[in-house]
C-alpha cells in the first residue's frame, strides 16, 4: 500500500518538479500570509527547491541549441511533459517562475512510513484544483480548507494558501497536513537560488538508515581498496574518493546545487562537517591559497590541474603510491616497501605543497607533459629528488607501464636517474630515461609508444630557487627551455594570459584547494590531428568535432575546483564542476569524455614524485591506423575507446 501510494505520489511530484503541475483548488483558500514565527524545520530529512523552472529550462534549451528558446517554446515543453503524465494545459496553472519545493520528513514512529510534502506555485487555485480533478479521483475526505484526492490506496491532500510572492498549493499523504506542508515549507522556498538546490540533513536520518549508509561507505572503499581489483592504475587513480568514504560519518548535512547559465551547467557539492569530527579536522588540516604555477605552463595546455597539498595529504599520497608500486610488485619483499617509503618521505618533507600539472600537444607528434612544483631547500631538494627515482628503481619502469596502459608484466622498461645531465637556460638538469624494451608481440603497443614518445622517455627536471619545472615528450627540451626563462622572471607566453584559465582562477578563489582547467577546443584539436595523422578522419567525425572548434568555443573549458570553508558556521568541504555549452551538447559522446578527463584529477591526481604520462584518456590505444581510430571517441554515437576510459 505504502509503495503504491508514495508511486502515485512520486509521478505528481515529476510533473511538478518538471514544472507540470498546476493549477489552483476550487477548495476555500487560506488567505492569511505565513510568517517565519510560524516555519518549523522539525523532523525535516531532506529537502530541494526548483528556484526558477521557467528560466532554467529556457537557458537549458539555449545550451543545447544555441539559439534562444521563446516563451512559447518553454510552455510548449512544459505542456508536452504534463500531457504525458495526464495533466493537461500545466501551464495554464503553474507558475514555474516561482520557486518549487520538496521536503522529506522522518517516519513517525517505528513502522511508519517517510513523510512527503510539496509546494507549488500556482497561477490560481481554481485552476490547479480543475487540473487534479481530471488526473485523480476526489476523495470524500479532506477539511474544510483541503481538497482530497486517492492516489492509489492512500490519501492526497492540497490546501491553497497566499504567500508573500502569491499563491500557492502545498500536498500532503495525510488529512489536514497542509497547513503543516505550509509551515515546513515555507522558509525552504525562499531559498534564493533560481537553479536546483537540495540538502540531505544527514545527522537528522534514523539510526537505521544511518548504519545503512554507513555499511555502504565501508563497501565502496572495500570495492576501491588495493588487493580488491584487478587494476592498481584505477585504483590508485580514484584514491580520494576511496579515502571520502571514511568522513561518511562526519557529514552533518550534504549540499547539491545545480545552475544553468551562459557560460554552461555548473554543479556544486558541499559536505558539512560535524564540529570536531573526522572531516572537521580534515578541513581544518588543509592548505588553501591562491593558484599557483599557471605562469610556467605552456599557452597551448590541453589541461591544467593546479593544488596546494598539506603535509597529510603528502603523507597520504606517499603510503598510497607504495601501496600501487606493491599491488604492481605483488612479490617485493615488505624491507623493499620501507625503502620506498623512506626515499619517497625524505623527498616529500622538502615540497611546500604548490604543485601544477600540464599535458599539451607536443611539437612533431605525440603528447607532452609538465609541471612544477615548489620545494624549500633547493640543492637537497634536487638530492632527494633523484634519490627517490632511484630508490624506485625497476618499479619506476613497472609503474610507467601501467600508467600508459601497458601490460607491466610484458613490457619492461630501463630506468636511469642522473644529476647534472644537461642546462637549459644557465641552469643545469636532471634527466629520469626509460627506455622500454618490447617484445617481438607488442608491435601494436610499440607504435602507440612511439607516436606518444618517439623510442624513449625523457623526463627533465630543473631547479631554480625554490621551482623545480619538468617536462617529458618529444619537445621536452624546448618545452622546460621556456619554462626556466619564466621561472627566472622573464614574461613568456603561458597560460597566465589565457582569458578563460584567468577567469577560472579567478572565480570563487576563497579556500581554493585544487583546480583542474581542461580546455574543449584544445582536446578537440589533438582528437583531430590524430585522427588525420592516421587516415581515420571521416565526415562524421568531422561534424562530431565542429562543436568544439567554431571561433567562439576557443574559451570554453571544463572547470573542477575544490575548496574548504571554515568560519563560524562550521566547516564544509566543496566540489564544483562547470560544464560549457559544446561539452553539455554532447555529453553522451565527446563531451562527456573530456568531463571525464577534466574531472578525473580531483578524484586521483598525477601522482608525485612526477611520472610524465598523460591521462589515461588520452593516450591512443595500441591499434593505430588508418582503419583504427586512436583517440576517443570514435565515432558520432559511440563510447570513447581510449585505453585510459
Amino acid at each position: 500500500m505504502k509503495e503504491n501510494r508514495r508511486g502515485v505520489f512520486l509521478s505528481l511530484l515529476v510533473a511538478v518538479s518538471c514544472g507540470v503541475g498546476a493549477q489552483d483548488l476550487v477548495v476555500p483558500a487560506g488567505n492569511e500570509v505565513l510568517t517565519d514565527a510560524r516555519t518549523s524545520s522539525e523532523g525535516v530529512l531532506a529537502w530541494v527547491v526548483v528556484g526558477n523552472l521557467d528560466k532554467t529550462l529556457g537557458q537549458l534549451m539555449v545550451l543545447a541549441t544555441g539559439s534562444p528558446a521563446k516563451p512559447a517554446e518553454r510552455n510548449a515543453l512544459l505542456d508536452h511533459i504534463g500531457l504525458g503524465l495526464g495533466l493537461q494545459g500545466a501551464t495554464q496553472a503553474i507558475d514555474a517562475s516561482r520557486p518549487i519545493a520538496l521536503a522529506v520528513l522522518s517516519p513517525r514512529g517505528e513502522a511508519g512510513d517517510l513523510q512527503l510534502l510539496v509546494a507549488v506555485p500556482v497561477r490560481s487555485g481554481q485552476a490547479f484544483l480543475q487540473l487534479l480533478n481530471k488526473a485523480l479521483n476526489r476523495h470524500p475526505g479532506g477539511t474544510q480548507r483541503e481538497a482530497a484526492y486517492t492516489a492509489g490506496q492512500g490519501l492526497l491532500v492540497v490546501g491553497i494558501f497566499k504567500d508573500p510572492d502569491g499563491t500557492v498549493a502545498y500536498m500532503a499523504f495525510q488529512s489536514g497536513a497542509s497547513a503543516h506542508a505550509r509551515h515546513v515549507l515555507f522558509p525552504i522556498r525562499e531559498t534564493p537560488f533560481e537553479g536546483l538546490v537540495a540538502r540531505v540533513l544527514l545527522e537528522e536520518l534514523p539510526e537505521a538508515l544511518r548504519a545503512k549508509l554507513d555499511q555502504a561507505a565501508t563497501e565502496l572503499a572495500t570495492l576501491l581498496a588495493f588487493g580488491q581489483r584487478s587494476d592498481p592504475r584505477a585504483t590508485h587513480g580514484m584514491r580520494h574518493l576511496r579515502r571520502a568514504t571514511q568522513y561518511v560519518g562526519s557529514v552533518s548535512a550534504l549540499d547539491i546545487r545545480a545552475n544553468a547559465s551562459p557560460e554552461g551547467v555548473r554543479l556544486e557539492f558541499e559536505a558539512r562537517a560535524l564540529p570536531g569530527s573526522p572531516l572537521a579536522e580534515n578541513v581544518a588540516a588543509q592548505n588553501p591559497g591562491p593558484t599557483w604555477g599557471a605562469e610556467l605552463m605552456p599557452e597551448d595546455a590541453l589541461l591544467v590541474y593546479a593544488t596546494r597539498m598539506s603535509p597529510r595529504r603528502l603523507q597520504e599520497d606517499t603510503e598510497d603510491l607504495v601501496m600501487y608500486l606493491g599491488a604492481l610488485s605483488p612479490d617485493t619483499p615488505e624491507k623493499r616497501h620501507s625503502a620506498w617509503r623512506s626515499a619517497l618521505g625524505d623527498w616529500g618533507r622538502f615540497l611546500t605543497g604548490e604543485t601544477v600539472f600540464a599535458t599539451w600537444p607536443a611539437e612533431g607528434g605525440g603528447i607532452g607533459v609538465g609541471g612544477a612544483f615548489r620545494a624549500s631547500f633547493p640543492a637537497r631538494s634536487r638530492n632527494a629528488t633523484t634519490r627517490a627515482y632511484l630508490a624506485l628503481g625497476p618499479s619506476m619502469g613497472k609503474l610507467m607501464a601501467a600508467e600508459l596502459g601497458l601490460d607491466p608484466g610484458k613490457i619492461h622498461f630501463r630506468v636511469r636517474a642522473r644529476e647534472n645531465a644537461g642546462r637549459e637556460g644557465g641552469t643545469a638538469t636532471d634527466e629520469l630515461e626509460l627506455m622500454p624494451r618490447w617484445p617481438a608481440s607488442a608491435s601494436r603497443e610499440k607504435k602507440a609508444f612511439q607516436w606518444l614518445y618517439g623510442d624513449r622517455i625523457v623526463l627533465a627536471l630543473a631547479t631554480i630557487g625554490d621551482q623545480v619545472v619538468w617536462a617529458a615528450g618529444r619537445d621536452h627540451r624546448a618545452r622546460l627551455h621556456t619554462m626556466v626563462r619564466a621561472a627566472l622572471g622573464e614574461k613568456t607566453p603561458s597560460m597566465a594570459g589565457n582569458p578563460g584559465f584567468a577567469r577560472a582562477r579567478d572565480q570563487a578563489p576563497e579556500g581554493r584547494v585544487s583546480l583542474s582547467y581542461l580546455s574543449t577546443a584544445g582536446v578537440a584539436r589533438l582528437v583531430g590531428r590524430v585522427f588525420q595523422d592516421t587516415d581515420s578522419m571521416t565526415p562524421e567525425r568531422e561534424l562530431m568535432l565542429a562543436p568544439f572548434l567554431r571561433p567562439s568555443a576557443k574559451q570554453d573549458a571544463i572547470v573542477s575546483t575544490t575548496r574548504v570553508l571554515r568560519n563560524d558556521a562550521g566547516a564544509s568541504y566543496l566540489l564544483a564542476t562547470l560544464v560549457p555549452p559544446p561539452a553539455l551538447a554532447e555529453l553522451g559522446r565527446m563531451g562527456g569524455a573530456m568531463w571525464r578527463i577534466g574531472f578525473s584529477y580531483l578524484l586521483g591526481p598525477p601522482p608525485l614524485p612526477p611520472i610524465p604520462a598523460p591521462p589515461a584518456s588520452l593516450i591512443p590505444p595500441a591499434d593505430l591506423g588508418p582503419a583504427t581510430p586512436p583517440m576517443p571517441p570514435t565515432g558520432p554515437g559511440d563510447v570513447p575507446t581510449g585505453r585510459g576510459t
